[in-house]
């Protein structure tokens, strides 16, 4: 103003500046404060302006959860009537599976236990001599939903026993040139 004779910088800045000005300010990473005072004949006056210097926001998240550690799998015994269907993600996720491919993640199954790394289900139901096969997909908090991940085992067929087998004579013993009955069994 015309009542300014001179202004003098400090804090973040220093030294002597024009009453009016501008000052293109570049590469700040820290939080720093700009203090100018002003003098004239009637006094002097003090403003100071923080700028506040925070880290660039982060990349958006577009990587969906990778599913690992999948069980069951291979042959359980048989007799299995159930299992539990798990697995890992190396994120915070929420998983849901289906028994058709293809489906699409709001039409699975959720999981009861998810939201977190470890995921659990339990089957029922499950069958000698049957293949399963469950299809899982993930998604995290960004809405990243994983292709589908095919978790597959067996539940194997009851061993089937072994045959049996009777064979008896009647009578054991005959004299030479006689008849007996050969008489067997499976």
């Amino acid at each position: 103003s015309a009542n300014t004779n001179n202004c003098i910088a400090s804090d973040a800045w220093n030294g002597p500046q024009t009453t009016a000005g501008s000052l293109s300010l570049t590469n700040i990473t820290a939080t720093s404060t700009f203090t100018l005072t002003c003098h004239g004949p009637g006094g002097s006056i003090t403003q100071a302006v923080t700028i506040n210097s925070v880290p660039p926001p982060l990349p958006p998240d577009v990587t969906p959860p990778h599913i690992s550690n999948s069980a069951p799998s291979g042959t359980l015994p048989a007799g299995t009537t159930a299992a539990a269907l798990s697995l890992t993600t190396d994120e915070l996720a929420s998983c849901a599976y289906s028994t058709t491919a293809n489906t699409p993640f709001a039409s699975k199954a959720v999981f009861p236990t998810t939201g977190g790394t470890s995921h659990t289900a339990s089957l029922s139901g499950l069958l000698n001599g049957t293949s399963y096969s469950y299809y899982v997909m993930c998604r995290d908090g960004s809405g990243n939903t994983s292709p589908d991940t095919i978790v597959t085992f067996a539940v194997a067929a009851p061993a089937v026993p072994a045959p049996t087998l009777t064979i008896s004579t009647n009578p054991v013993s005959i004299f030479s040139g006689a008849a007996t009955t050969l008489t067997w069994a499976s």
